[in-house]
């Protein structure tokens, strides 16, 4: 099956997403952080470039996004979380329909299918989005990089248009209440089947 392959480059333009992370999953964390390593963006991570934007021609074709996220670090990060939020853009009413499949892998490792929990979106105030829990994403050795990719696709009941992506990198909160990002990443995905043009 056909793949839209796409990299994040370093050097592209941030998307500026209107949804922010609802910190999902954080009262799991472990509380054993040094408060000194508390949001030190220690996990960098690049946006992607809006040209040329990938885009789904038919239900079931997947857009690759490949995000390095690098420790700045001489310190090892231990217990390392991934975050993923995909809002859709074009619902001027708060309404979308069929929930898109999203998996996602660390360095070429196993396949992990996203559980996503959906928010509805209110008209003209917020559009309508999924997101995850925190996800184990493993142990950053000082300065390593390692490359996260999710793989996205879109059912015959998916609505068309934009959707765009929100990628969130931590580690284990250091104090309760709310999770702590040492790194983020923003995408954007088109959806417009031939049928459908």
């Amino acid at each position: 099956m056909k793949h839209v392959r796409l990299g994040i480059a370093a050097s592209a333009a941030a998307i500026v997403l209107a949804l922010m992370p609802s910190g999902a999953g954080a009262a799991a964390r472990n509380q054993q952080t040094p408060a000194s390593s508390c949001s030190d963006h220690s996990l960098a991570a690049p946006n992607q470039s809006l040209n040329p934007l990938p885009t789904a021609r038919r239900a079931g074709q997947k857009i690759d996004i490949f995000a390095p996220v690098h420790n700045t670090q001489s310190t090892t990060r231990y217990n390392t979380l991934f975050y993923l939020q995909l809002a859709y853009a074009d619902a001027g009413t708060g309404h979308v329909s069929g929930t898109p499949t999203v998996w996602w892998r660390v360095d070429h490792g196993p396949w992990k299918l996203i559980h996503f929990t959906f928010h509805r979106g209110r008209h003209n105030v917020n559009a309508p989005y999924w997101d995850t829990s925190e996800l184990p994403m493993g142990t950053f050795a000082a300065h390593q990089t390692k490359t996260v990719e999710i793989s996205t696709s879109f059912s015959a009941l998916s609505s068309n248009g934009s959707y765009f992506g929100y990628e969130g990198f931590s580690i284990p909160s250091c104090q309760p209440g709310g999770p702590w990002y040492q790194g983020t990443s923003s995408f954007s995905l088109y959806y417009q089947p031939s049928s459908r043009r």
